[in-house]
């Protein structure tokens, strides 16, 4: 089972594997008198930020990493997801053990458990994670439980919430966990070395806050402008500050806890680390192309995916200095600041080639030879889009970007099954047979989400 991946020793394996297996989305199964019925808060939260980051890096990854062309389906099941043939089945384990009976669970318990103690520090943080899982799964289907979620055998059935509220509860969260964070926490139980995202540091955690409101604001574009505003305004409360502020989740060098990148290689194998994505970076002369892919290690197209993303113990990027100054560099160009954009766009690229150990004089020979600042405002938006994917290799929220900008323009799969590139996912089948609440006419293209029209 994937949601037990990432236990870092075995007393602790023990306590994460109850919290998050002994409450399913549905019901209760599996309680055993040996182990513990009540798991506090510092045992929960490594379980959730472990098993959040295996979801985000896992299918969620690699399915979105087709669809944009950053990697190609090479043989077997991805040999068909290239074609873009999916079913409801591909996405039940994401959606039931991978996000819901996971980590949005023992969030949910954290939440509970934190408030009920006075534990501020601990709300913060959960609810700061809660609404990073509510706007992943919600930006991949749309509609989603949330308000009559984790209840158990309590309600087999709950509603969907449509995606504006869901939009506005992660608001919600995000603006409370800064409020807990600016308390002082006087508390039994306080994070430290449990959080293995951030070891307790509430300032980083009020700066990912903000990082994550920036995100949601520039989702809503399409519905307004003033989202562009409310984006810069997050920033500007206090974001993060380089790329030693990055929330990453660092997994383990051995087998079991490994990166979820190095676990697929290792036991399936099926990906082309080539496509557009790769294609563009060699023609552009990138240097970030000899990080992002092991050129000595070929089998197939240009070689494997590399180190910087698929070693045992690499680490799963959840938000990055670099995406917060593309989202500073995008809500420039919309609130009409053409310089401040320009500024902005080329710090961002500086970050990622920063992150990914390219020197100076590099980074500085591609933008002068690849970043032009001409044009119209949709030729800029189309500068900083494009580099925004490069930049986000692998990560889900660069097919976010694509769906609702248009950028980089894709080509979809001539043998495609569909009539154009996927668009959101389709609810699985454990929803649609056992929950009478969950939208029954979804597929890879319709009905498009509430801030994709």
């Amino acid at each position: 089972m994937k949601t037990t991946k990432y236990i870092l020793s075995t007393a602790v394996a023990v306590l994460l594997f109850t919290s998050s297996c002994k409450k399913g989305y549905f019901t209760d199964v599996n309680e055993s008198d040996n182990l513990p019925l009540d798991v506090p808060c510092y045992a929960l939260l490594p379980s959730a930020q472990g098993n959040l980051a295996f979801a985000q890096g896992g299918d969620a990854s690699r399915y979105t990493s087709v669809f944009i062309q950053q990697v190609t389906g090479g043989a077997r099941q991805f040999a068909s997801y290239d074609r873009y043939s999916f079913t409801e089945n591909n996405f039940d384990n994401l959606w039931r053990l991978n996000l819901y009976a996971g980590p949005m669970m023992d969030l949910n318990i954290i939440l509970g458990k934190a408030k009920a103690g006075g534990f501020v520090y601990y709300q913060g943080i959960a609810e700061v994670m809660m609404a990073y899982s509510l706007g992943l799964t919600s930006d991949m289907w749309g509609d989603i439980p949330y308000s009559e979620a984790f209840q158990g055998s309590g309600n087999l059935q709950p509603k969907f919430d449509s995606q504006a509220s869901i939009y506005t509860s992660i608001g919600s969260l995000l603006d409370d966990a800064i409020t807990q964070f600016g308390k002082t926490d006087a508390s039994a139980q306080q994070p430290g070395g449990d959080d293995l995202i951030f070891g307790g540091d509430v300032a980083l955690w009020t700066s990912f806050a903000n990082g994550l409101k920036a995100r949601f604001a520039i989702h809503l574009t399409k519905l307004g402008v003033s989202h562009a505003q409310d984006a810069l305004t997050a920033i500007a409360a206090g974001a993060l500050t380089s790329n030693a502020d990055d929330v990453q989740f660092k997994f383990s060098i051995d087998e079991v806890g490994a990166n979820p990148w190095y676990q697929y290689i290792r036991d399936r194998d099926d990906i082309i680390y080539d496509g557009y994505g790769v294609q563009s970076m060699i023609s552009k002369n990138d240097p970030r192309y000899g990080v992002f892919i092991d050129t000595a290690d070929v089998y197939w197209g240009t070689g494997y995916i590399g180190p910087y993303f698929a070693a045992p113990d690499a680490p799963i990027a959840l938000f990055s200095y670099a995406e917060q100054k593309f989202i500073e560099a995008e809500a420039k160009l919309r609130t009409g600041d053409d310089a401040g954009a320009q500024t902005a766009l080329g710090e961002a690229i500086s970050a990622s080639m920063d992150k990914a150990g390219v020197a100076t004089a590099d980074d500085a020979a591609y933008q002068l030879a690849n970043v032009s600042w001409t044009g119209t405002f949709d030729n800029k938006l189309a500068t900083i889009m494009y580099e925004k994917y490069i930049a986000l290799f692998t990560q889900p929220e660069a097919w976010t970007d694509w769906r609702r900008t248009g950028y980089p323009v894709l080509t979809p799969n001539p043998s495609g099954v569909i009539s154009g590139i996927p668009r959101r996912f389709i609810y699985p089948n454990s929803e649609r047979l056992y929950n009478s609440n969950c939208p029954q006419s979804s597929n890879l293209l319709t009905p498009r989400l509430w801030w994709d029209q």
